[in-house]
């Protein structure tokens, strides 16, 4: 048997006394040292050594100080030592800058995002006004009532929409009143009052 196969049995050996070896490896062992002899005196000289240690070396005792120290330990960190009381820590003063510039850009985004959420609505208001003007040109036919008096303009719009419409004249500032039509916006149908500029008319 050579020396690393000595010191293969002899670890294993240990291990087997220590009872570290599970039920698979402890048969394994039985079975060695029924096999070879001299690896069974060798088990029976590092069991015999293992027990002379037990019983005969000195066992020194653990100092005070130890003691209290595990006691404390096992009590947890409150009874440990008191608890100091917290104090407010200011920002440390190279982060303050970077802090600022955090806020900053959190303040400027959340406004860009409100400004950007708010577009979309106003963007459909606008698109449905130019859409009931195209309609109006297109047609041939811009006005549904079609009077430059506005106290037949007003009644009119008066019985197809809710809420009051105020018409204005405005003939003596050039934009005499051509009549008026019903835009519709999103869902909601809205007055609108159509003026002559020379050669164009003004929705």
């Amino acid at each position: 048997m050579t020396d690393s196969q000595n010191r293969d049995q002899t670890l294993f050996l240990n291990a087997a006394l220590d009872g570290e070896l599970d039920a698979a490896g402890m048969i394994e062992v039985e079975a060695n040292l029924a096999a070879d002899p001299a690896l069974a005196a060798e088990y029976a000289r590092l069991a015999a050594l293992r027990d002379a240690i037990k019983t005969r070396a000195p066992r020194p005792a653990a100092p005070d100080s130890l003691r209290a120290r595990l006691i404390q330990m096992s009590q947890g960190p409150s009874a440990a030592r008191p608890a100091a009381p917290q104090r407010l820590r200011l920002l440390d003063p190279r982060y303050r800058s970077l802090a600022a510039s955090l806020m900053l850009g959190i303040l400027i985004g959340a406004g860009a995002y409100s400004l950007f959420l708010s577009r979309p609505a106003d963007d459909e208001v606008q698109r449905a006004i130019v859409a009931g003007f195209v309609r109006g040109r297109l047609s041939g036919d811009p006005v549904d009532v079609a009077t430059s008096d506005r106290h037949a303009v007003k009644p009119w719009l008066a019985g197809k929409i809710a809420g009051a419409t105020t018409v204005v004249d405005l003939k003596a500032d050039g934009f005499p009143l051509v009549g008026g039509r019903v835009d519709v916006i999103g869902r909601t149908p809205v007055a609108t009052l159509v003026y002559q500029r020379r050669e164009h008319q003004i929705a």
